[in-house]
This record gives C-alpha cells, sequence and structure tokens, in this order.
C-alpha cells in the first residue's frame, strides 16, 4: 500500500492503523476501486489511477470504521439473546421440561403447544409468507397457467428486461420487478436490523444461480464431435462428462461474451484486459464446478460462519444486459426465474428469523447452549446417558434442517431421480384434487 493511501484510509478511520490493519485494508481497497471509479465518473471528475484509488482508500476506511460499529452492536446483540434463551430455559425447566426439549421447542413448531414462545421455523414462515405476499404481482407478471406451474416465456422475458434496467413495454413486469426489489431491500433492510450485514450493490438486480453439473458438463456436445464414433457412443451412453479443462475452458468463452466487462476495474483504474479476465472467470468456474472446494484450507473448519455475514458476499460476475443473463441461466441454471426469486425470499426470511432469535452467530450460540444443557443434564442424571445422547443427535439434526445446512447427496443424480419418483408419485394421487390444491 502507497503512503497516499494509507493517509487516505486512516483520515477516513479518525485514528492511527497498524500494519496488519493496513494489510487487510489493502484488499479492502481493491474492492472499493470499480465503486470509487464509478463515483467518479458520476461526479464528473477526472478517472485517473491516483484519484481512483484514494477515493478507494476513503471508502475503505469508512467501510472500516463502520465496521468496527457493527461489531460492537452484534456483540450486544449476542450477549442480549443469549441471556434472553437463558431465562427462557429456566422458565421451561421450572414448568418441568427439561432443556433439550426446550432447545428443540425454540427452533421448530411442536403441536403440544407447551413452549410459551415462537420457534425460529414460525417465524421463517410466518416473514416468508408476508414478504410473497407482496410479490403477486411478480407473480402475475409472468402470466402463468396454474398459477406458476408453467411460465410464460415472453412474461420471463419481459421481466428480465425489467431487473436489468431496459424497457420491457409490460406495465405488468415492471410493477412484478419493482414488487421484488422492495420486497428484497424489505428483507435485507430487516435482516441488517436484527444483526445482519449486507451491504447495496447499486446494479444488483436479481441473485446469482449456477449448476454445478451444468458447470461440468459445459462444451460437451462440441466435445463429443472430436471423439471417434465408438467412443462417442460410449461416452453419450455412459453420460461420460468432458475433460475438465475442455469444460473449463468452454464456460470461460461462454461467461466472456456474456459478462459486463466495465464491471472489473483493476487498482490502477483501468479495465480487466482479455487475460485478466479469463483468469478471474477460470477461478469463478473453479468455485462453481468443485463446490466451492478451491476455497477451502485443509485443516480449517468449514461451515456458514458468522449467519450476519452470510448474505454480504459480493456478486461475483456481472451480465452486460438481460438477454446475457437469460442465455446464461438457460446454459448454466437449473432453476427459472420464478424459483429464483422464491428461493432469495426464503433464505433471507430463514437467516432473519435464526438471527433475531440466537443472535448474531446462531451455530455459536446454539451449540454452546446444548453443550451446556446436554453436559449438566447427563450429570446429573448418569443412568440416562444414552437417551441424552440420541436426543442430542436429534437436536443437532433439527437445527440443520431449520437453519438450512443440508448436506449434499453422496449421489446427485440419485438424489435427482428419487425427486423424480416422489413428484410422479404425489402427482399420480392427487387426481383431481390438483386443481383445488393449486
Amino acid at each position: 500500500m502507497t503512503p497516499k493511501c494509507a493517509q487516505a484510509a486512516m483520515a477516513a478511520v479518525g485514528r492511527k492503523l497498524s500494519q496488519a490493519e493496513l494489510d487487510n485494508l489493502e484488499a479492502r481497497i481493491k474492492g472499493m476501486l470499480r465503486p470509487a471509479r464509478d463515483e467518479l465518473l458520476r461526479q464528473g471528475q477526472a478517472v485517473t489511477p491516483d484519484a481512483i484509488t484514494k477515493l478507494a482508500a476513503e471508502m475503505a476506511g469508512t467501510q472500516l470504521q463502520r465496521e468496527a460499529a457493527k461489531k460492537q452492536w452484534n456483540t450486544v446483540l449476542a450477549v442480549k439473546a443469549h441471556a434472553r434463551i437463558l431465562d427462557y430455559l429456566a422458565e421451561r425447566e421450572k414448568a418441568g421440561m427439561d432443556g433439550l426439549s426446550a432447545l428443540d421447542r425454540l427452533l421448530a413448531f411442536n403441536a403440544k403447544g407447551d413452549a410459551h414462545t415462537i420457534s425460529v421455523e414460525t417465524q421463517m414462515k410466518t416473514i416468508r409468507d408476508f414478504a410473497l405476499s407482496r410479490m403477486v404481482s411478480t407473480l402475475e407478471a409472468t402470466n402463468p397457467r396454474f398459477f406458476g406451474l408453467v411460465e410464460d416465456a415472453r412474461g420471463i422475458e419481459a421481466i428480465a428486461k425489467e431487473l436489468f434496467g431496459e424497457n420491457s413495454g409490460s406495465a405488468e413486469a415492471k410493477a412484478g420487478v419493482k414488487a421484488f426489489h422492495d420486497t428484497a431491500e424489505s428483507l435485507k433492510q430487516a435482516f441488517n436490523e436484527a444483526g445482519g450485514n449486507i451491504g447495496t450493490l447499486e446494479d444488483w438486480s436479481i441473485p446469482q444461480h449456477h449448476s454445478q453439473d451444468r458447470a461440468l458438463a459445459a462444451g460437451r456436445d462440441q466435445w463429443l464431435q472430436t471423439l471417434s464414433d465408438v467412443d462417442r457412443a460410449k461416452a453419450i451412453a455412459t453420460r461420460k462428462l468432458p475433460p475438465a479443462d475442455w469444460a473449463r475452458d468452454a464456460w470461460v468463452a461462454d461467461k466472456m461474451a456474456r459478462v459486463n466487462r466495465d464491471a472489473y476495474v483493476k487498482e490502477d483504474g483501468a479495465l480487466f484486459d482479455d487475460a485478466e479476465m479469463k483468469s478471474f472467470l477460470d477461478a469463478a468456474w473453479q468455485t462453481v464446478a468443485t463446490n466451492g472446494a478451491n476455497k477451502i484450507e485443509p485443516g480449517q473448519a468449514t461451515g456458514f460462519g458468522a449467519r450476519s455475514s452470510r448474505n454480504a458476499e459480493h456478486r461475483a460476475i456481472h451480465y452486460k444486459d438481460a438477454q446475457a443473463w437469460l442465455d446464461d441461466v438457460k446454459q448454466y441454471g437449473e432453476k427459472g426465474i420464478y424459483q429464483i426469486m422464491i428461493d432469495h425470499v426464503s433464505r433471507l426470511s430463514r437467516d432473519i428469523a435464526l438471527i433475531k432469535t440466537l443472535g448474531p452467530n446462531p451455530d455459536r450460540l446454539f451449540n454452546l447452549l446444548a453443550d451446556e444443557v446436554w453436559q449438566r443434564d447427563k450429570l446429573q442424571n448418569p443412568t440416562k446417558g444414552e437417551a441424552l445422547d440420541k436426543q442430542r443427535t436429534w437436536l443437532d439434526t433439527l437445527y440443520n434442517e431449520v437453519a438450512g445446512k443440508h448436506e449434499p447427496p453422496a449421489s446427485r443424480r440419485l438424489a435427482n431421480g428419487f425427486q423424480a419418483v416422489r413428484d410422479w408419485l404425489i402427482a399420480t394421487r392427487l387426481g383431481s384434487a390438483i386443481i383445488t390444491s393449486l
């Protein structure tokens, strides 16, 4: 970091920074280069390397200052959540309920109604249902038949255009996108007020979605044509995937044609050249194709980390327009636009409910409380050790389910096959009831 950058950052923070803080701040400054460039353009100022770097340093310093205040407030929220749950456990135990069962009721709805509290599951469903009720115009804009069972292609194209700031000529699509963005913004604000940390990305339109299977199969048709007739027949019969480098290169080539190159800025204010852009997209493919394994440090614990920061990651790939995004979703996605919206609302609703109940780091607080209750009960009732162990195992499973921490299936193909069987069985049993159930 240059002395000028360090000086600008310390001026924004209002104090002298240690070398460790400056090293961390350097990465932050790199992340602020694009917003700084956009801000200079908005203000009509000269976009020079020095101007971009100085403004990025100031913005990073301000961000660091805000995060320090946020961290202090989250500590207060964590302490309050801990104290609140301890009071709840004490009250339930006075009523004759054991601690592990009380934690069970805190996580999920129980028909007995003996918890005298609102579970995380119930809160999540309430938040989600209320948010989805605001999105009725979004659903109507797709002009779905059977209430979304089949999406209208022209309606989807219109919504995509509005999502990317393009005029679709459809009043319904415009109103639908506004409803989705208003809903997403209200959920973001509720998440941040509860202790979360989601920033604002000006060109955010809709959550990204990439299929791991389709990333691995990129360029498969072209690759098959390079094989002999015998090898091609075997590859088709066994659904063999192309070599990793072939799939990666095909994926990168498709993305190169669809990304917004103006969104990728270097430290000197210049845009990424082709080689740098390909290197960035290559790393993105590695993340999608390995389901994030390339970001794991051997020996380090993995998981969501603080739930308050879970939704704070910036979007990696910026598309140049609606058609580019639509083409990419069609080629490398597994969900329609409707499902992506619903999943976004559901995920934020779950996280809001979790941090409202268990504080900014619910994983940590849940494990702490479960350990304390389980250990105390085992020490008090050694003869019930096996039953308590089973109850604790069940509680961990329940928490993972409520928190959306599903383990990936050992075989995705087998899992998808059984899902298809379940869907078919349900459909055959509904009969004419499918009309009224919809």
